[in-house]
């Protein structure tokens, strides 16, 4: 894990539970600035459960979440979304006539608490599109590597090397 940048995230031991059945069970970890984390696991381990915890809409966990050093423990959705961290759903809805950095500028527009101009938004938009241009990069240095491992493999890299394409067609 990377000690470069401030500590952004961090889930101390969170257990959520329906009934009797533990969909988190002592969830611990922790996230820096200029950090990109996955949460990876089979259907039913518990991901979409984690997302909706941290983002405040499944209430009645034990643990700690803070984001920026401060707990998100009594804070509604709305004020979660306000300070930064806000819930997607699984299938996207970009605005189809926009193209992929409008569609990011608007996210940076919205949901924090302070606005931002539409300059600085177009700015932090390129900026994270950007990153997504390094994530693909090193996700083509992963596939070279595993290359022969395992074909589905290779079929997932070359779709992710598509979108990569793609969003940088979109937002020129």
């Amino acid at each position: 894990m990377s000690e470069n940048g401030a500590k952004l995230l961090e889930a101390r031991g969170v257990t959520k539970r329906f009934g009797t059945l533990a969909a988190l069970k002592d969830i611990s970890f922790e996230m820096r600035e200029g950090e990109i984390l996955g949460v990876i696991g089979p259907n039913g381990a518990g991901k979409t459960t984690l997302v909706n915890v941290i983002s405040g809409s499944a209430p009645g966990w034990i643990g700690e979440i803070r984001f920026r050093e401060s707990s998100l423990r009594r804070l509604r959705p709305h004020r979660i979304g306000r300070i930064g961290i806000a819930r997607t759903y699984q299938v996207a809805q970009p605005f189809g006539g926009m193209t992929a950095l409008e569609n990011v500028m608007v996210a940076a527009l919205y949901g924090h608490e302070r606005r931002a101009s539409v300059r600085d938004a177009r700015a932090r938009a390129e900026e994270i599109l950007e990153q997504l241009d390094g994530v693909a990069a090193a996700l083509t240095r992963l596939r070279r590597h595993l290359e022969g491992n395992d074909p589905r493999l290779a079929e997932l890299f070359e779709e992710a090397r598509r979108v990569r394409d793609r969003w940088a067609r979109e937002s020129r």
